[in-house]
């Protein structure tokens, strides 16, 4: 991981919240260690809410509310 900066604190908020820009090199290693944990039930995703890509507003919305717990998904196929 290879830190950019330290992002400005929007006003009003705590100063004990902070904001980091980053940039993240994957690793086939530590990937492969995730994809395990995720298949014998250690580690999930949360998801808020998912959207057909048709909806992005709707999505961008809710990205945008501070009322998400989770991630928010764009569906890129029809499947429900």
């Amino acid at each position: 991981m290879q830190w950019k900066f330290v992002l400005d604190r929007p006003e009003g908020v705590d100063e004990s919240v902070t904001g980091k820009f980053f940039v993240m090199h994957p690793s086939g290693e530590q990937l492969g260690k995730i994809t395990e944990l995720a298949e014998q039930g250690k580690v999930r995703a949360v998801v808020d809410s998912v959207f057909k890509l048709d909806e992005f507003e709707k999505a961008f919305e809710r990205l945008g509310s501070g009322r998400t717990r989770g991630k928010v998904v764009l569906r890129l196929d029809d499947e429900e």
